[in-house]
Parts: C-alpha cells; sequence; structure tokens
C-alpha cells in the first residue's frame, strides 16, 4: 500500500487482530464520498460501503476478504451528461511487512496471470489502511468509458479547414472505421 493520503482512511493495527479475526463494516461520511469524487474525478459519489473479514494472515500480516457496493455518478464521455453507475467489486487481499515472507525491499514488478492470486503487498509500521484498499477497488471497479444510455459516437467536422459534414457519411457509418474509410480518399484542399 502506498504511503500517500487517501480520502478514506480506515487504519487497521496488525498486532491488535485476533486469531478468529474481525468484520470491518465501512461506511464513506458524505466529506469523505466528496473528498472521493474529487479525487477519482467522478462527478459524485452518492454511497461507498464495504464489508472486510480481516484475519491474520502468517504470522505478521493481515488477510482482507470481502465486497465493496457504491454508486457513483461520472460524466458521460461524449455528452458530458451524468451518467449513474453502480460498482460491485469483490475485494480479496494479504499484506506483509515490508521485508518479512522473502518479498524483497521494494518489491519487484511481478506478471500477474489472470488467474493467479496476487502476491502480498507489503505495508510499513504497524498497520495497514483498509480504506486505501477499498478506493483502490472502487478506482479500478469504474467504467473507463462512461456513455449515457444510447449514445455511441459522435462525428464532429473540422471547420478550421473548411470541412462541411457529408450527411450520407455520417448518416451511413456505423463505427468510426467506417467513416476514416470514407474519408481516406479525399485530399487535404477538397478533391477527391
Amino acid at each position: 500500500m502506498s504511503d500517500t493520503a487517501t480520502p478514506l482512511s480506515r487504519p487497521v493495527d496488525v498486532g491488535t487482530l485476533t486469531p478468529t479475526g474481525t468484520v470491518l463494516n465501512i461506511e464513506a461520511s458524505p466529506e469523505e464520498r466528496a473528498a472521493l469524487a474529487a479525487d477519482l474525478g467522478v462527478l459524485s459519489v452518492e454511497k461507498l460501503s464495504a464489508t472486510l473479514a480481516v484475519t491474520r494472515w502468517r504470522r505478521s500480516g493481515l488477510k482482507a476478504v470481502g465486497t465493496l457496493d457504491a454508486e457513483v455518478t461520472q460524466a458521460c464521455g461524449v455528452t458530458l451528461e451524468p451518467v449513474p453507475e453502480t460498482v460491485h467489486e469483490e475485494i480479496e487481499a494479504r499484506f506483509l511487512p515490508e521485508g518479512e515472507g522473502g518479498l524483497p525491499k521494494p518489491a519487484p514488478e511481478l506478471d500477474i496471470g489472470h488467474d493467479e492470486t496476487d502476491p502480498p503487498e507489503p505495508f510499513t509500521g504497524k498497520s495497514v489502511d483498509l480504506g486505501a484498499l477499498v478506493v483502490e477497488h472502487l478506482a479500478l471497479g469504474l467504467d473507463p468509458y462512461p456513455r449515457k444510455a444510447g449514445i455511441d459516437y459522435v462525428v464532429i467536422a473540422d471547420e478550421e479547414e473548411g470541412a462541411e459534414a457529408d450527411e450520407d457519411v455520417v448518416a451511413s457509418a456505423t463505427s468510426p472505421f467506417s467513416v476514416l474509410k470514407a474519408l481516406k480518399g479525399q485530399q487535404p484542399d477538397g478533391k477527391d
């Protein structure tokens, strides 16, 4: 976990965990949701909650397993209109103190297959910020290209070159590549 500040902080002291562990319920406050929206570059975060089963892992590590649920509003990538989004993510992470368990300092970049378990993340000090873990999973769960329902793409004519949109090309286009194909034969001076 990085040492940078996060808008949602819930540190868990690894030394206080019992062998049976604990359940950590996280509910973001209105102030935390506003800070998360600014941090993630979305219009708003209406709801964010997570439930994590937190147990000791190995001798001095921690394991967190659970889910997060969020209601977020992003701007449509085409029209900039608000697009509501529901995010549900499964969370499973393991942490070990830095330099323990064969983890080198700093940990090298690893190539992990999609069906393999992630290696444990190193942490420094005595606690792990599980709020930061939830924020990471929320960021990963967001649609990177939010679009309002029914919006595919928009063809924009270049007014600077004096180009006028060819209505037949725009009307018949089923993909951005068909527009490019139609324009491929045109010369910069407007001649075919």
